[in-house]
């Protein structure tokens, strides 16, 4: 479906015509979370990024979304998640210390830090998943696989019904997602399970790039 169609298909379910730039919004937003939590193959990408001498920060490609696979190919070094807030706790100068880079953390949007802060020019290679086409123009056509296209405006529909506060609907098209999810055996697809970071002293799991997926893995 091209989002013309999309468009027609969640204002039909909802019988509103006249909200298209907010169904919009709920077809994008939908699209990225989709993105968000599977792993698709044709979206896969491999870029490198040369580090600077005692700059502990490199900016990844503009349509990053999620990491894959990092390290330094020269030397076939991996590197590992590190949970920022631990790291801070543990040595004070992350930021400033220099030595081998053996680890990484995110710093904020597209930036990736990097432990130790290089002491030598580097060339850092990373696989990832990249950022899903926008929706815009009437004629635009998603880039996820087209069998996940009514997927897309089912949770637009959903969210549609959220906005409303029409709570039954929602209930219902949350219930309809499922299904949906099902039939496409999404668990094939689904992104590694998130990062337990060892050594932290913190309880649960937070969700870091996984510094390798198995050679099976789709998409790996």
């Amino acid at each position: 479906m091209d989002h013309q169609e999309m468009l027609d298909q969640v204002s039909g379910e909802l019988q509103n015509s006249k909200i298209d730039t907010n169904i919009t919004r709920w077809l994008n937003m939908s699209i990225e979370e989709i993105a968000d939590q599977f792993v698709f193959r044709h979206l896969h990408k491999y870029a490198t990024v040369a580090t600077a001498v005692g700059n502990p920060d490199v900016v990844l490609a503009t349509d990053f979304h999620w990491l894959k696979t990092i390290g330094v190919p020269a030397v076939s070094r991996p590197l590992y998640p590190e949970d920022e807030d631990t790291l801070a706790g543990i040595d004070a100068k992350y930021r400033t210390r220099q030595g081998t880079v053996t680890r990484y953390y995110f710093s904020g949007g597209s930036s990736l830090g990097l432990r130790h802060v290089p002491s030598a020019v580097e060339t850092i290679g990373y696989g990832f998943q990249k950022r899903s086409t926008v929706l815009v123009l009437a004629t635009d056509v998603s880039d996820l696989p087209r069998a996940w296209h009514n997927l897309v405006t089912r949770k637009a529909t959903t969210l549609g019904y959220d906005a409303e506060g029409n709570l039954e609907a929602s209930t219902l098209s949350e219930g309809k997602e499922r299904k949906l999810l099902r039939k496409l055996g999404s668990s094939v697809y689904k992104r590694p399970d998130t990062t337990l970071v060892i050594g932290s002293n913190r309880t649960g799991r937070r969700r870091l790039a996984q510094p390798m997926l198995p050679t099976s893995f789709p998409g790996g």
